[in-house]
């Protein structure tokens, strides 16, 4: 490759190095892919480059000879480009800023009884929620349900996923689904242990047992290259960030499996909660303050789903169930 001796090196915005205690990767974040390289490149690319040309770097009798060889190794890869004026080019701004106060959500429900379903969709509105599951935790009217979620077809709301297990629908709530779906556009039901595994317009049937204790497992183990997530992994926990969870009783929590509440909706309005420190103290809890993946150069593509404990630092925080989580992946 011929380059002008005068020409820098700048690694593509989406192109990523991470040091962990054992290896560095660099990471595309549009490839979804990564490179394994030794901290000889990964101080050359992030340090040197920045204040070096070619020349500059060739010349340098402190710097390896391959040096230009591997530059030029990561521009045949896509991994840069080489530029004249490196200023031209400013690093991509991290900061990760949405407007909305809650995002996501996941709400139980049993009855109609136990909390005003109805009331805290309204309220998950007026946070610019912008998805919601509904998970059914027992037999329920599913067509009076479906009416108390067709009211928000035309809220900010852009998706309200009704879950349940094809064991609780009676012959009424099959009959239904077959008509009472038609006029609804953001409103999708998802059927689990259901007796065959397909999907048309707004609904999906799996024959997997998908309840909430299956979902939180799954959750675990994918890998996560893209820079919206990588972008909000720097300072948040990507699975916890902007999530209010309400249980089967009511209770307010960061996520339904955890023990922690912070009040009942019947006595408590949403926005009062989750606008608190406290509330919101694990949003911000990101993998660099975890002990069992803090170390890892992985550690900006995994969600966490469990419940953290403080250690004794009362600085960083555990993972109770660690082994659930494949820590011990390698660049291949």
């Amino acid at each position: 490759m011929k380059t002008p001796e005068n020409y820098f090196f700048k690694l593509f915005a989406n192109c990523i190095p991470v040091k962990g205690e054992e290896e560095i990767l660099l990471f595309d974040l549009h490839k979804i892919s990564y490179l394994e390289i030794d901290e000889y490149i990964y101080d050359l690319i992030t340090d040197t480059c920045e204040v070096k040309n070619i020349s500059e770097i060739k010349n340098d009798s402190d710097l390896r000879e391959d040096s230009a060889e591997i530059l030029d190794f990561l521009v045949e890869n896509d991994f840069g480009f080489y530029v004249d004026d490196v200023n031209q080019y400013p690093k991509i701004n991290t900061s990760y800023v949405t407007p909305d106060i809650i995002n996501n959500s996941i709400i139980e429900v049993e009855n109609f009884e136990n909390y005003d379903i109805e009331s805290v969709l309204t309220q998950l509105n007026e946070l610019f929620c912008g998805k919601v599951e509904i998970w059914v935790k027992d037999k329920m009217e599913l067509e009076k349900l479906v009416s108390i979620v067709k009211k928000f077809e035309n809220s900010f709301m852009r998706t309200i996923q009704i879950v349940l297990n094809h064991n609780f629908l009676s012959d009424a709530d099959i009959a239904f689904i077959d008509q009472g779906w038609k006029d609804l556009n953001k409103t999708e039901l998802i059927i689990y242990n259901h007796t065959v595994s397909k999907s048309e317009k707004n609904f999906y049937f799996s024959q997997d047992d998908l309840s909430l204790s299956n979902y939180i497992s799954q959750s675990q183990n994918p890998i996560y290259m893209n820079l919206n997530f990588y972008l909000e992994s720097l300072e948040h926990n990507v699975f916890l960030n902007k999530k209010v969870c309400i249980d089967k009783k009511g209770m307010i929590k960061n996520f339904i499996s955890f023990e922690k509440s912070f009040g009942n909706v019947n006595t408590d309005r949403l926005s009062d909660i989750v606008e608190t420190a406290d509330f919101q103290k694990l949003w911000f809890v990101n993998n660099d303050y975890i002990n069992q993946i803090k170390h890892s150069a992985l550690r900006y593509c995994f969600p966490i789903t469990d419940e953290l404990s403080l250690d004794s630092t009362a600085e960083f925080y555990n993972i109770p169930e660690q082994d659930s989580y494949p820590w011990n992946i390698k660049a291949e």
